[in-house]
């Protein structure tokens, strides 16, 4: 049996890098690689009031949660219109808050609304007013009532 005492520096550096890394609180890393990359689009059938068929073309994840995709420009306000799919009872009334956090780990309020009923198939909705204040990646996390649902990853343009 070997005793501690016995055992080398480098070993016991290892033990205590080891150890840190097992402590360090993960929520506080800023993610990278390939949790930076944009999130993608799909499409959505909809039908004007004149009967005419179309999509939306959406940005998030399919089957889940999304918002009509449209550019972000930093220091812009536009509007996205949110939707979600799954069961209605976990969505509607409920408060949906987005927050942004960028590459450097800036993280912003971005919104904060209460979720409607169903629109163009999914079974709760909210238009919303977002802007970001710079360029470049940033992830917009989506909770609903407290409930990370997931991630939506934008790039936002320079202002012209």
């Amino acid at each position: 049996m070997i005793s501690v005492r016995g055992l080398r520096p480098a070993i016991w550096s290892g033990l205590l890098i080891l150890m840190l890394a097992l402590l360090y609180p993960r929520s506080t890393r800023v993610q990278t690689a390939g949790a930076w990359e944009t999130t993608g689009t799909f499409e959505v059938p909809a039908v004007a009031a004149d009967g005419t068929a179309f999509s939306y073309t959406m940005r998030g994840h399919e089957g889940q949660f999304g918002f009509i995709d449209s550019p972000f420009v930093a220091g812009k306000t536009d509007k996205y219109m949110w939707h979600f799919w799954g069961n209605q009872e976990d969505f509607l009334y409920k408060t949906l808050e987005v927050t942004g956090v960028n590459r450097r780990g800036q993280r912003v309020p971005v919104l904060t609304t209460t979720l409607g009923g169903e629109h163009n198939g999914a079974v709760a909705h909210t238009p919303s007013m977002m802007s970001l204040p710079t360029p470049g990646l940033w992830r917009l996390e989506v909770r609903v009532d407290g409930n990370h649902l997931g991630d939506i990853v934008v790039e936002v343009l320079p202002a012209a």
